[in-house]
């Protein structure tokens, strides 16, 4: 089918119950980060610093991951590599879209170059080509353009969210073609007390740490 907008296909690629649940896994990603750096001085130091950055895109995939599972919601996750294999970074999958998700400064802000989100936005259709089996399904999608990439973007400010946008990139992911501010969704974040987040910190160092000496699996 074809959407009138874009509006249309966000609501029903990344429709509310879903995208509420993906909000509260990034406020439970940067609530993890923040008693992480309360549990370790050494975060705490102006080194330490340098690396909130990376455990905020760590702690948001890991906890997406969960919320997926623990929710049973319409959509799914997978761990990615670069194609320089030094990088590795998660992928959500819808019906007809993929998203990747990124930290930004700004809530317009385009993320940084990268070769898979400029490779992913050259035609909204060849992205789904290694997921849809049925080459008449992917046919019949390229024609009636179904199928669109999308990035979720989000930044903070004092390491709590300040935005968390859903948008579509123009071809060559250097400009927005449509943006949607998820904070403005008529519904209630899912709070995190601490005891919750100290509960769930062991498994996220786990395999923080198993990432770093080159196993990890998919945060």
């Amino acid at each position: 089918m074809r959407y009138v907008n874009e509006k249309e296909f966000v609501d029903s690629e990344f429709p509310l119950k879903v995208r509420s649940q993906i909000t509260s896994a990034i406020y439970m990603g940067y609530d993890m980060v923040t008693q992480l750096v309360k549990d370790n001085h050494w975060l705490q130091s102006v080194y330490g610093k340098n690396t909130y950055g990376i455990l905020r895109n760590a702690a948001v995939s890991f906890c997406i991951d969960r919320k997926i599972a623990e929710h049973g919601l319409d959509i799914s996750s997978k761990s990615v590599t670069n194609s320089r294999r030094n990088f590795n970074y998660i992928q959500l999958l819808t019906g007809n879209s993929i998203i990747n998700i990124s930290q930004v400064k700004s809530p317009n802000a385009v993320p940084r170059y990268a070769d898979f989100r400029y490779e992913n936005s050259l035609v909204n259709g060849q992205v789904e080509l290694h997921i849809e089996k049925d080459v008449a399904q992917i046919l019949k999608k390229l024609r009636t353009n179904e199928v669109n990439y999308m990035i979720l973007t989000h930044g903070c400010f004092n390491n709590v969210p300040a935005f968390v946008h859903i948008g579509i990139p123009t071809v060559g992911a250097d400009s927005w073609r449509y943006q949607y501010n998820l904070l403005r969704d008529p519904y209630v974040i899912e709070k995190n007390d601490e005891e919750h987040i100290k509960s769930v910190l062991p498994t996220f160092k786990e395999q923080l740490v198993k990432g770093v000496f080159g196993d990890g699996e998919k945060l």
